[in-house]
């Protein structure tokens, strides 16, 4: 069913991905996630991008694939969860000779990407002499190709599968002394706002781990439903915005909602207008930032950041957008006179 959401010359290729897709020393299979699709949220389009999850050296790689949902004779771009891998695109046969009816082609590519990959992170192990030895080791006496071996570098950026593990440490058999820790997986950690945010209780003196454990429970699903609310409200607000200045529009984040920019018009005064949402929106702010498309200072645009306008986190979206309107009539006759005083 999910697959059916694909634009017709992307669903061709998603499904040989998902049949066929071994791939990797253990012969991982290939799968599919965060399908979208690249047009507006407002507008109803299938899918045509995804992210590719690819087993590989014992973690796994995250790429994500972009066609062009209205050209199927362009081949995808993708965008490498290792932001130091730029290949050759010359490398890439599949990619430089696409056939869109060749439906293995985009597997293919994957298969050739993988393959360059895998030549540049063995090619990093030149920096570290215990490594460099004992990899050169299996591929020169131990009768295996580069191919043999997968060399995986684990970054932050890299962020894994999603996990939360509580570790309880007993220091002592009768414990007398208990220590809990939260452990999260970089994409879990980054989403809830460092681990240090959530400030576990300490393990209570005489406490047991069948009252505690639920605490800790009840304490990350109330962080999750609070980042889920917020996600909820940014995206509302964006929505607002857009229904409000959508004519003007420059850009927008479309997959976390957290900015906005807009060129406006005010009695023939051109300037760009943003809206930055904070993560803990709406309980912050956004920042209102005003540019000049015509005056400089110290050699940027003249910018003007708003942090004092009316604000409240329990209006709705709508009102928010329609509150925004009415602070940047009143506040523009200034913006404009300052940036032409100010200018270089």
């Amino acid at each position: 069913m999910v697959r059916s959401l694909f634009a017709p010359h992307v669903q061709r290729f998603v499904e040989v991905v998902l049949r066929q897709g071994k791939t990797g020393v253990s012969s991982g299979t290939l799968s599919i996630t965060s399908s979208k699709s690249g047009a507006p949220f407002h507008e109803q389009r299938p899918f045509d991008r995804f992210k590719l999850i690819i087993p590989y050296g014992g973690q796994s790689l995250t790429w994500e694939v972009i066609f062009d949902g209205e050209h199927e004779e362009h081949p995808p771009d993708f965008i490498f969860d290792d932001t130091e891998f730029l290949p050759n695109i010359e490398d890439v046969h599949s990619l430089c000779e696409w056939t869109p009816r060749d439906t293995s082609c985009l597997l293919r590519s994957v298969h050739e990407l993988l393959d360059l990959y895998r030549k540049k992170t063995a090619s990093q192990l030149k920096d570290f002499s215990r490594l460099q030895f004992e990899y050169s080791s299996l591929i020169h006496q131990a009768d295996l190709t580069e191919s043999d071996v997968e060399v995986f570098f684990n970054r932050k950026e890299n962020l894994g599968e999603d996990s939360a593990v509580l570790l309880i440490t007993f220091q002592t058999t009768e414990g007398v002394k208990i220590i809990p820790q939260l452990y999260l997986s970089p994409r879990v950690e980054q989403s809830l706002g460092e681990t240090s945010a959530l400030r576990i209780p300490s393990f209570p003196n005489g406490g047991c781990l069948m009252d505690y454990v639920p605490i800790v429970t009840e304490l990350l699903t109330r962080k999750v439903d609070q980042i889920v609310k917020g996600f909820m409200k940014r995206k509302e607000y964006i929505a607002s915005f857009l229904s409000v200045f959508g004519r003007s529009l420059i850009e927008y984040d479309a997959e976390s909602f957290s900015q906005i920019t807009f060129l406006l018009e005010y009695k023939h005064f051109f300037f760009l207008f943003s809206s930055f949402l904070p993560h803990n929106f709406p309980q912050e702010k956004p920042s209102f930032i005003f540019q000049s498309v015509y005056h400089a200072s110290l050699g940027q645009p003249y910018t003007s950041t708003c942090t004092n306008y009316p604000y409240s986190p329990r209006w709705s979206g709508s009102e928010m957008a329609e509150r925004a309107r009415s602070f940047i009539l009143e506040y523009i006759p200034s913006f404009q006179w300052n940036s032409v005083t100010n200018k270089c």
